[in-house]
Protein backbone atom coordinates (compact mmCIF):
# COMPACT_ATOMS: atom_id res chain seq x y z
CA UNK A 1 0.00 0.00 0.00
CA UNK A 2 0.99 3.61 -0.72
CA UNK A 3 0.29 7.41 -0.19
CA UNK A 4 -0.48 8.13 -3.35
CA UNK A 5 -1.95 12.14 -4.14
CA UNK A 6 -4.14 13.62 -1.42
CA UNK A 7 -6.54 13.72 -0.62
CA UNK A 8 -5.73 10.71 1.98
CA UNK A 9 -8.54 8.95 4.02
CA UNK A 10 -7.96 7.74 7.43
CA UNK A 11 -10.75 6.10 9.18
CA UNK A 12 -10.59 5.38 13.08
CA UNK A 13 -10.41 6.88 16.54
CA UNK A 14 -9.04 9.33 18.27
CA UNK A 15 -8.03 11.21 21.98
CA UNK A 16 -7.02 14.85 22.22
CA UNK A 17 -5.35 16.23 25.34
CA UNK A 18 -4.69 19.66 25.37
CA UNK A 19 -2.07 21.23 27.70
CA UNK A 20 -0.66 24.40 27.88
CA UNK A 21 2.76 24.51 26.72
CA UNK A 22 4.72 27.61 27.90
CA UNK A 23 5.80 29.28 24.86
CA UNK A 24 10.01 29.21 25.96
CA UNK A 25 9.39 25.15 25.51
CA UNK A 26 7.56 25.16 22.34
CA UNK A 27 9.82 27.31 20.40
CA UNK A 28 12.52 25.01 20.58
CA UNK A 29 10.17 22.24 18.52
CA UNK A 30 9.02 25.14 15.95
CA UNK A 31 10.61 26.90 12.91
CA UNK A 32 11.69 30.77 13.56
CA UNK A 33 9.47 31.56 10.36
CA UNK A 34 6.12 30.11 12.07
CA UNK A 35 4.34 32.51 14.75
CA UNK A 36 3.05 30.61 17.73
CA UNK A 37 0.06 31.41 18.67
CA UNK A 38 0.49 32.19 22.49
CA UNK A 39 -1.75 34.16 25.16
CA UNK A 40 0.38 35.45 28.86
CA UNK A 41 3.56 32.95 27.84
CA UNK A 42 1.85 30.11 26.93
CA UNK A 43 0.21 28.21 23.70
CA UNK A 44 -1.88 25.16 23.52
CA UNK A 45 -0.08 21.57 22.88
CA UNK A 46 -0.57 18.39 24.62
CA UNK A 47 -1.16 14.65 22.93
CA UNK A 48 -2.90 12.93 19.81
CA UNK A 49 -3.59 8.92 20.46
CA UNK A 50 -4.91 8.08 17.53
CA UNK A 51 -5.58 4.69 16.55
CA UNK A 52 -6.63 3.96 12.21
CA UNK A 53 -8.42 0.87 11.09
CA UNK A 54 -8.12 2.11 7.91
CA UNK A 55 -5.28 4.32 5.93
CA UNK A 56 -3.62 4.70 2.50
CA UNK A 57 -1.14 2.19 4.09
CA UNK A 58 -3.55 0.22 6.33
CA UNK A 59 -4.34 -0.11 9.62
CA UNK A 60 -1.36 1.65 12.60
CA UNK A 61 -1.49 3.46 16.01
CA UNK A 62 0.21 7.16 16.23
CA UNK A 63 0.95 9.19 19.75
CA UNK A 64 1.66 13.15 18.56
CA UNK A 65 2.99 14.84 20.95
CA UNK A 66 2.17 18.28 20.12
CA UNK A 67 4.17 21.56 20.99
CA UNK A 68 1.70 24.35 20.32
CA UNK A 69 -0.28 26.43 17.48
CA UNK A 70 1.64 27.80 15.20
CA UNK A 71 -0.23 30.79 12.81
CA UNK A 72 -0.16 29.59 9.22
CA UNK A 73 -2.86 31.68 7.34
CA UNK A 74 -5.76 31.81 7.63
CA UNK A 75 -5.78 29.53 10.49
CA UNK A 76 -3.69 28.06 13.02
CA UNK A 77 -2.64 24.67 13.59
CA UNK A 78 -1.12 22.22 15.85
CA UNK A 79 2.69 21.55 15.56
CA UNK A 80 4.57 18.13 16.00
CA UNK A 81 7.29 17.82 18.41
CA UNK A 82 7.55 14.25 18.42
CA UNK A 83 5.23 11.48 15.86
CA UNK A 84 5.31 7.85 16.66
CA UNK A 85 3.94 5.24 14.72
CA UNK A 86 3.69 1.65 14.46
CA UNK A 87 3.69 0.87 10.61
CA UNK A 88 7.25 2.09 8.73
CA UNK A 89 5.49 3.03 5.64
CA UNK A 90 3.46 5.41 7.69
CA UNK A 91 6.92 6.90 9.49
CA UNK A 92 8.49 6.84 5.83
CA UNK A 93 5.69 9.23 4.45
CA UNK A 94 5.68 11.26 7.59
CA UNK A 95 9.27 11.76 7.16
CA UNK A 96 10.12 12.02 3.31
CA UNK A 97 6.84 13.64 2.41
CA UNK A 98 5.26 15.68 4.77
CA UNK A 99 7.89 16.82 7.03
CA UNK A 100 7.01 15.25 10.49
CA UNK A 101 9.46 14.25 12.92
CA UNK A 102 8.33 10.14 12.79
CA UNK A 103 9.53 7.38 14.62
CA UNK A 104 9.02 4.06 14.92
CA UNK A 105 7.35 2.92 18.08
CA UNK A 106 5.77 -0.02 19.50
CA UNK A 107 2.22 0.30 21.08
CA UNK A 108 1.37 -1.39 24.11
CA UNK A 109 -1.64 -0.98 26.23
CA UNK A 110 -1.74 -2.17 30.12
CA UNK A 111 -4.69 -2.74 32.45
CA UNK A 112 -4.91 -0.30 35.03
CA UNK A 113 -3.52 -1.24 38.50
CA UNK A 114 -4.44 0.14 42.24
CA UNK A 115 -1.69 3.08 42.96
CA UNK A 116 0.92 1.86 45.16
CA UNK A 117 1.63 4.32 48.36
CA UNK A 118 3.89 6.65 48.37
CA UNK A 119 7.08 6.37 50.56
CA UNK A 120 7.73 8.92 53.20
CA UNK A 121 9.96 11.70 52.21
CA UNK A 122 13.06 10.57 54.46
CA UNK A 123 12.91 7.10 52.98
CA UNK A 124 12.98 8.13 49.39
CA UNK A 125 16.16 10.56 50.48
CA UNK A 126 14.67 13.74 50.48
CA UNK A 127 15.46 14.39 53.70
CA UNK A 128 19.11 13.84 53.81
CA UNK A 129 19.12 15.80 50.21
CA UNK A 130 20.33 12.65 48.58
CA UNK A 131 19.20 12.17 45.22
CA UNK A 132 15.74 10.07 45.17
CA UNK A 133 15.45 6.91 43.18
CA UNK A 134 13.63 6.75 39.53
CA UNK A 135 11.31 4.27 38.67
CA UNK A 136 10.46 3.22 35.12
CA UNK A 137 7.28 5.10 34.10
CA UNK A 138 4.74 2.58 32.39
CA UNK A 139 1.77 4.09 30.49
CA UNK A 140 -1.18 2.37 32.04
CA UNK A 141 -4.82 2.68 30.81
CA UNK A 142 -7.78 4.52 33.02
CA UNK A 143 -10.76 2.39 33.56
CA UNK A 144 -13.05 2.55 30.22
CA UNK A 145 -10.21 2.97 28.24
CA UNK A 146 -9.25 -0.64 27.18
CA UNK A 147 -12.22 -0.91 25.71
CA UNK A 148 -12.21 1.81 23.35
CA UNK A 149 -8.61 1.39 22.49
CA UNK A 150 -9.72 -2.58 21.47
CA UNK A 151 -12.93 -1.96 20.21
CA UNK A 152 -13.45 -2.82 16.50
Amino acid sequence: MVYGNPPWVFKGKALYQLQLVKSEEARKYIPEDFKLVELGGYTLGGFYLARYEDSPVGAFDELVAMAGLVWNPPTSCAWAARVYVNNREARDHGLHHVGLPSRLAAFNLTAPTAPSPSPPAAAAGAAKGTPRQHKEVQARAAAGFRSWWTAG
